[in-house]
């Protein structure tokens, strides 16, 4: 399976039901507890989409872009 290249913008968009790396060791539950824990935190925004099904949109805000792919970059090399 080919890898997109990691997006170039300052804002990156994921929806929770599909997110951006694969993550295997979270429930959905959980994922969303910590979606909106980080939102309360300020470091993304949430854009509900009336649809059907509903979607919700999470996207790094600009200003934390760097800060979180800081943070992914440190959180990979411990577990390599």
């Amino acid at each position: 399976m080919t890898r997109s290249p990691a997006p170039t913008s300052a804002r990156t968009k994921a929806r929770p039901t599909f997110p951006v790396a694969p993550v295997t060791t979270i429930t959905p539950k959980v994922l969303t507890q910590r979606l909106r824990q980080l939102e309360r935190d300020g470091l993304v925004v949430r854009t509900y989409h009336p649809e059907v099904p509903p979607g919700v949109e999470y996207e790094i805000k600009a200003d934390q872009a760097r800060f979180a792919h800081d943070a992914a970059q440190r959180t990979g090399a411990r577990r390599s």
